[in-house]
């Protein structure tokens, strides 16, 4: 378990809620996307809260967060991922709670889903337990998504560590 970095105060709070609401000990997701790598020690500006989960969470994050729901839990395809879908505003933060997510590979199939139970890490934050997507794994999607420099950061950010 590493310590991680702090989040804004808004997000830190957020999190916090989320912790609560839906504890990640007994439901399977983990934050990702800006605030994942930030807890992790990358340095990246944090927009929202990205979450990752499987389908049967993301129903758990749209009944208990209903009152902060802006988008309704839906099967969402873009050209780039899949997932089952939601997003929620609590406290001026937006929350994005992604479920069974895929990613399109560079020869157009899509990819199987990630067992996120095996790319799921444990950062101690604020004295509490947070999951978070492994660094490793996070590289390897945004550089499947396209997305080479935060690929790159993310790697330096690991070999840094060693």
């Amino acid at each position: 378990m590493t310590v991680a970095a702090d989040l804004p105060a808004r997000h830190a709070a957020v999190l916090l809620q989320l912790l609560r609401l839906v504890p990640p000990e007994e439901t399977l997701w983990a934050v990702t996307g800006g605030a994942g790598l930030r807890l992790q020690g990358v340095p990246v500006q944090v927009g929202d809260l990205d979450l990752q989960t499987d389908r049967a969470t993301a129903e758990v994050f749209a009944s208990r967060l209903s009152g902060h729901l802006r988008t309704p839990l839906h099967w969402r395809v873009s050209p780039r991922v899949r997932s089952w879908f939601a997003a929620f505003e609590m406290d001026g933060v937006r929350v994005e709670v992604m479920g069974g997510l895929q990613k399109r590979l560079p020869d157009g199939r899509w990819e199987r889903r990630v067992d996120l139970a095996a790319v799921r890490r444990w950062v101690t934050w604020r004295g509490r337990s947070v999951p978070v997507i492994d660094l490793a794994h996070e590289a390897r999607a945004y550089a499947i998504l396209g997305r080479l420099e935060k690929a790159a950061l993310i790697r330096h950010a690991l070999e840094a560590r060693r």
